[in-house]
Parts: C-alpha cells; structure tokens; sequence
C-alpha cells in the first residue's frame, strides 16, 4: 500500500497500527455491533447498508479501492451491515488508531503548507530583487 504524504517513521507507525486481513465475500460488521473499526480498502469492493423493519435493504454507500469505509459517528452500536461485495484486501484500525493517524497526517498537511510557502515566498523574493 502507498502512503506518499506519511513521513518514513510515519509510515511505520500506521503499519504496527493496521492490521491487514483478507477477506472472501462476507459480512464484516452486523446491525448492534459496536462500530469502533476503521476500515481502508487497499483491493475490492465493500457495501454499507441497513435493512429497514419491513426487511428491504437500503444501501448507504459502496467503498472501492483506496477509500475508508464504516459506520464513523459514534463508538455505539451499529444500525448498518458492512459486507464485502467480493474477495477484498482491508486494513482496519480502531477508533483510537484513527484519530491518531488523523493527527499525523494534519501535522504533515500543515508541515507541507509550511514548507510551499516558505518556497513560493523565497522564490517571490528571489524574483523581486533579482
């Protein structure tokens, strides 16, 4: 998996952190399960969805490739399923982890920003006394 904007010490942070599993077609979380994990699909196809009392199925959202996936509100019990539409590579993460790697990369967003400014300015400097 690519992570480009994590730092190499970052990067070895998130890997002891996820935990990569494969998974065939099935379901991953079920309706009153406690959503506390955080889910990046690196290959596959996974579907958000809830099924109302008259038992139709309403789908929230479908999550491929490189996209995160969950029921992220609260760290309550779950009103949706989370299934895997076919054989998928996931990385999952707990709710604790998440925010964790949320601030590593605000960190590195803001050092990033930093750093561009601080070269568009000496290039703007540069051009006006050159």
């Amino acid at each position: 998996m690519s992570i480009p904007i994590l730092h190499r010490s970052r990067k070895s942070w998130f890997f002891r952190h996820f935990g990569k599993r494969s998974i065939k077609r099935r379901l991953i979380s079920n309706r009153g399960d406690t959503n506390n994990r955080h889910y990046i699909i690196e290959k596959g196809l996974l579907r958000l969805y809830l099924i109302d009392y008259s038992g139709k199925e309403f789908n929230i959202i479908f999550a491929k490739e490189n996209q995160i996936i969950g029921d992220l509100s609260t760290p309550q019990a779950s009103n949706y399923f989370l299934e895997t539409i076919e054989p998928s590579t996931v990385w999952s993460m707990d709710d604790r982890d998440m925010k964790r790697l949320v601030s590593l990369l605000s960190n590195t967003a803001d050092e990033n920003y930093r750093k561009i400014s601080a070269e568009f300015l000496s290039k703007i400097i540069a051009r006006s006394f050159s």
